[in-house]
């Protein structure tokens, strides 16, 4: 009995992922960039969707990649591309990028991971393409 009263607050209570995700949506409404934020990744890739969704990496990707656009799905790119994209981010939410003044105003309220998350979020996406959640992702998200 304890146990399912435990189950019931713990699931009433909104999770800070859910409220980093409506601040962001709440953001690209307000920006006059915001149509351009969410076409970057177009929206129907959930959390639930993650392999390991309650590990560190699928977190951390959860808190810092949602900022800027829709979750992506990890199958996007392979293991070897991974890193170089999550890395060619950086410099963007920190406002400093390819677009100039455009970047920096788009990235007004972006937070971005420190040395130690970064780390995390590319090592969750190398994972081994191997591994059956992996593998059953990449292979769904080609058809």
């Amino acid at each position: 009995m304890r146990f399912r009263l435990l189950l019931v607050l713990l699931l009433a209570i909104p999770s800070g992922k859910a409220n980093e995700t409506e601040a962001a949506r709440k953001r690209w409404a307000e920006s006059p960039h915001g149509q351009l934020l969410e076409r970057i990744i177009p929206p129907g890739f959930t959390p639930a969707m993650l392999p390991e969704p309650r590990s560190r990496g699928a977190q951390l990707t959860q808190r810092y990649c949602v900022q800027c656009h829709n979750l992506a799905n990890p199958a996007m790119h392979d293991a070897r591309r991974w890193p170089g994209v999550i890395e060619r981010m950086l410099p963007r939410m920190e406002g400093k990028g390819n677009m100039g003044k455009l970047m920096a105003e788009m990235m007004v309220g972006v937070e971005a991971p420190s040395w130690d998350e970064t780390q995390a979020i590319i090592a969750y996406h190398r994972q081994p393409a191997g591994t059956r959640c992996w593998r059953s992702m990449r292979s769904s998200f080609r058809k």
